[in-house]
Parts: structure tokens; sequence; C-alpha cells
């Protein structure tokens, strides 16, 4: 017979059967003491606390840098970083929802990633990587950023993606392969099944240090570049209790592929000394 809010301590009058309850909380136990018995989330629970966003002082009174640069904006990338510099982009889709698309740079010297651009909305696969067989011309999302890419000295070169997606929206189709060549991007599909709670490579591992310790940049230098990156933050201020989860998804995608995508590179860029074609040909001199 209890009332509802403001008359009584109920926020919903309607009971809830335990058979229900019981695999929310099993979900998430952090979530299900947040919004069914009204706890305060513990600090520790979620993936990154909203001050390690914004900076500030700790509760042990350390000083926490945050994430803004207030000098950057949505879809540019910094001045003056030295190289190596490693320029790619994240993609979780999917069919009837959300498309997580987001453009990384990562600097090596710093240890800083860069978010220089996301995109947040539901798409059919053409949106993505289109082809018009008529004007032999590309369109969508990622062709957009890869042709804006090489006007900068940071052309994208990798594409990470799920790989259920990758072998989906993707890989079996022969225009995909053709744009891949002609921009030298390499499509990597990301396993994630049975990594995401991973005790050194999983989600919380990976991307939770990088935020404590502002490693994470993010654009901040207007409204339009706030409100693009607000959609990861709301995610990776909820996870794992949070309700969406494209985006960081896709970050870890990244992250997780970070080290071999560092690895390649260095052995991409090893000097080889010089040798006349007629040598390697075996002719005589």
């Amino acid at each position: 017979d209890a009332k509802p809010w403001p008359d009584g301590c109920l926020l919903f009058p309607q009971r809830l059967p335990w058979i229900k309850l019981e695999g929310i909380r099993q979900a998430s136990e952090a979530n299900f003491e947040v919004t069914y018995q009204q706890e305060d989330t513990d600090p520790e629970d979620v993936l990154c606390r909203q001050l390690w966003i914004d900076g500030g002082v700790d509760d042990d009174g350390a000083a926490v840098p945050g994430c803004w640069d207030e000098d950057r904006i949505i879809g540019t990338i910094p001045t003056g970083l030295t190289r190596p510099i490693y320029s790619y982009v994240t993609v979780d889709p999917s069919g009837s929802k959300f498309w997580a698309i987001e453009w990384w740079v990562y600097h090596e010297g710093t240890k800083q990633r860069f978010l220089v651009d996301l995109v947040r909305k539901k798409l059919r696969a053409p949106n993505f990587l289109g082809y018009n067989p008529a004007t032999r011309e590309y369109t969508g999302v990622i062709n957009d950023w890869i042709l804006r890419s090489e006007k900068t000295k940071f052309p994208i070169r990798h594409l990470i993606v799920e790989q259920n997606a990758a072998q989906r929206y993707l890989l079996q189709y022969d225009h995909v392969t053709q744009w891949a060549r002609q921009h030298r991007v390499r499509i990597i599909a990301h396993d994630t099944h049975g990594n995401k709670t991973d005790p050194d490579y999983g989600v919380m591992a990976l991307l939770r240090p990088i935020y404590q310790h502002g490693l994470v940049r993010l654009p901040g230098g207007n409204r339009e570049s706030r409100i693009q990156a607000q959609y990861l933050i709301n995610e990776v201020t909820q996870y794992p209790g949070g309700v969406y989860e494209d985006c960081t998804m896709s970050q870890w995608f990244g992250e997780n592929r970070l080290p071999s995508l560092v690895k390649r590179q260095e052995v991409d860029n090893t000097p080889r000394t010089w040798v006349p074609g007629w040598a390697k040909e075996g002719m005589p001199v």
C-alpha cells in the first residue's frame, strides 16, 4: 500500500518480480544497486570518473590533469607533434542500432591518444563505405575521413572493426578491398568475444588508466566539439552499468590493437640499405 514519491518513499509504485530483478542484478551489480536500491555509485565500479575528464583534485589530494584540449576543435589534429605518430579509425557497427566510428591519433612520445573525430548514429553499410560502379566513386563516412587525413601529415593507415561486423560489412566486398589497397589502409578484424573482461587486456584494464592520467585527449575548443565528445564521455563514465557502450567498445578495439600497430609500423620504417636493381636480380657486374 506504499505510495510513490512525493507522497511516499517509492520511486515507482509497481512491484517488480524478483525473477526479473535477479537477472538485472547478475548483469550488473553496480547498476542494480544504483537504479533499484538508490545506493550511491562506487567510484571504483565505473570505468572513468567525471573528475578525470574535467580535471581537478582527487579524493586523496592528488592533482588530476583532465582530458580536455581547450585549444582544439573536433576534426583537427594537434600541431607540433613529433614522429612517430599512428593514425587509425575504430568502428563498432550495428545492423539495427548505433554505429560508433572514432578517428584516433596516438603520439608515441607522450603516450597521448587524441580523439580527432567521432560519429555516433544509425547507419547502413553504404553510409559507412559505399561505391557507385557507374561513376567509380567511393562515398561514406570512412572515405571522407581518409581523404581528409591524406591532406595532413598523418594519413589514416589502419581501420579496426569488430570481427563479425568486418566480415559482414567490409571484407566480403571487392570494392572495399580495392578501396583499402588504393589508400594503403589495413582492415583489422578485432575479436571481442571473451576479451571484454580480461584482467590484462579487457575494457577496464586498458581504458581506465589512460583516462585517470589524462592520456586521452578530447577536443574541447567549442560547443560542437564538446557535444560530439560527450557521446564517448557519457558511456565511459557509466560503464559497465550504462545503457550504451558503442563508443566505449570502439575505443577499446583501438587500445587492444595499438601495441601491434606500433610494432608493425616500427618494422615497416626500419632503414634498409639501398641495393641497385641489377644486384637484386642477380645480374653480373
